[in-house]
C-alpha cells in the first residue's frame, strides 16, 4: 500500500467512524461500540505507517544502444560510442552491447560543451 493510499484509507474510516457517532445519537450499542473499536485500532496502524519515512522508490534508469542514443541526442554513434569508452557517461556492457543511461547522458551534456 503506498502512502497516498494510507492516507485515503484514514480519511475513509475517519469519516466511517463519523457516520457512525452522528447516526447512533442517544442508541450506542455494543455493535456500535465494536465498529468503532475496530475503526480505531486499523486508524491507529496507518497513522503510524504513515509517520514511517517511506523510501524513495528505486527509479529504472533509461537504457539504449548507442545507435538509439545517437539518434535520439543527435550525436554521432562513434561520438557516443568514445563517450562511452572514455567512461565520460554511464553505460552497461552487454554481451557485444554497450547500452547507454540516457539521463546520464543528457546530464553530460548540459553540463559540458561538446566540440567546444
Amino acid at each position: 500500500m503506498t502512502r497516498q493510499q494510507m492516507i485515503d484509507r484514514y480519511t475513509d474510516l475517519a469519516r466511517q467512524r463519523t457516520e457512525i457517532l452522528l447516526q447512533t445519537g442517544n442508541r450506542w450499542t455494543p455493535e456500535h461500540e465494536r465498529r468503532e473499536r475496530a475503526i480505531l485500532e486499523e486508524m491507529s496502524v496507518l497513522e503510524t505507517a504513515i509517520r514511517i519515512p517511506v523510501a524513495e522508490e528505486v527509479q529504472v534508469p533509461e537504457m539504449v544502444s548507442v545507435k538509439e542514443a545517437a539518434a535520439r541526442t543527435g550525436l554521432s554513434y562513434d561520438y557516443v560510442r568514445k563517450l562511452c569508452l572514455q567512461g565520460k557517461i554511464v553505460f552497461r556492457a552487454v554481451g557485444n552491447k554497450r547500452l547507454v543511461n540516457l539521463g546520464k547522458l543528457a546530464e553530460y551534456l548540459n553540463g559540458s560543451e561538446i566540440g567546444g
